[in-house]
């Protein structure tokens, strides 16, 4: 018979034994189920000295015997002799260790999978996981909503229109100018459009706009000065007082509106047409506001059709008459 260690479990104080060869291995107490380590068989002995009566290592003390069955004694079987390879356990291993065996012979994904499932018993990390979880669906939704409000709101109940004003900063833009005269000739120019600057008329901010042509003989410089208006877009072409203005088009610039143009010699009836995108060879501008107009410049009809992009203003304008006609378009 082999010999055996004597020793006590720090939890319950329960007195336990083990074979010699198991010293070192880990066990769960009989009694209690205290995790712990089967100790050496000399630090057993001077551990147990005090309740089994020993004075000396393996030397039982008055009174008592190590061998006295008068103290409980819990027994630990003798480790069971090496399965050969591929053999099945002859004890059923316990759920604890069944789980840590797959984590370590497992997958990267089965063991994340078994490491969650063992965080998921753990009452307060269910409850903090819950609270994430719904702090992000809120956060997920407030996000939703302020983006479907953004991209809803100028489609549901239509923009303020300023944002087809066009961009008030000092800068150049160049158009591509094509006049048409009566016998279907073609004459092709350039048109620089500048922000000069802004200026106070009657009290008012306009922004000064001047329009230079090259390649169109005849053309003269043109000055406008504009100003963005709570019901509308309005120009005018002098700074003297009391100039008249234009209306250019209203605000909000809905679909269907209506409003007269006069300017010069020219009256037409405008309308918004649409909000749509305008497709170029080379480029499509997003949601334009498209105006068109029908009238008279001196005794002539005229036809107009006008795109203005947001933040851009106006990106391409066509103007027809009999016997002539004006096309202006940004250059990309």
């Amino acid at each position: 018979m082999s010999a055996h260690i004597r020793f006590l479990c720090p939890t319950c104080k329960a007195v336990m034994d083990a074979p010699v060869e198991r010293a070192g291995n880990k066990i769960n107490c009989l009694k209690c189920g205290q995790r712990l380590q089967i100790p050496p068989a000399e630090r057993a002995t001077t551990i147990l000295a005090p309740a089994l009566g020993l004075h000396k290592a393996g030397k039982p003390g008055p009174g008592l015997r190590a061998s006295d069955s008068s103290l409980p004694t819990a027994h630990i079987a003798a480790q069971p002799p090496p399965m050969p390879p591929m053999a099945v356990p002859a004890t059923t291993p316990t759920t604890e260790s069944a789980e840590l065996s797959r984590v370590v012979q497992g997958s990267p994904t089965q063991a994340l999978g078994i490491f969650l499932k063992w965080l998921w018993r753990d009452r307060r990390f269910r409850l903090g996981a819950i609270a994430a979880a719904g702090l992000l669906a809120l956060t997920c939704i407030c996000w939703l909503g302020i983006s479907s409000i953004g991209w809803l709101w100028p489609r549901v109940f239509g923009s303020s229109g300023a944002e087809y004003f066009g961009s008030t900063s000092d800068e150049r833009k160049t158009f591509d100018v094509i006049v048409l005269g009566p016998f279907g000739n073609q004459i092709k120019g350039v048109a620089i459009v500048s922000n000069r600057g802004k200026e106070t008329i009657d009290g008012k901010t306009y922004y000064k706009t001047v329009m230079t042509f090259d390649g169109i003989p005849g053309s003269q410089p043109q000055t406008s000065y504009d100003r963005l208006g709570a019901d509308g877009v309005y120009s005018r072409k002098s700074t003297a007082a009391n100039a008249p203005e234009t209306l250019e088009f209203p605000l909000p610039p809905t679909v269907g509106r209506k409003w007269l143009y006069t300017q010069d010699d020219i009256n037409m009836e405008m309308q918004v047409a649409a909000i749509e995108d305008f497709d170029t060879a080379n480029k499509t501008y997003k949601r334009c506001l498209k105006v068109i107009g029908n009238g008279e410049k001196g005794a002539a009809p005229i036809e107009l059709t006008s795109y203005y992009a947001p933040k851009l203003g106006l990106v391409f304008m066509s103007m027809r008459g009999p016997g002539f006609g004006l096309e202006i378009k940004l250059r990309e």
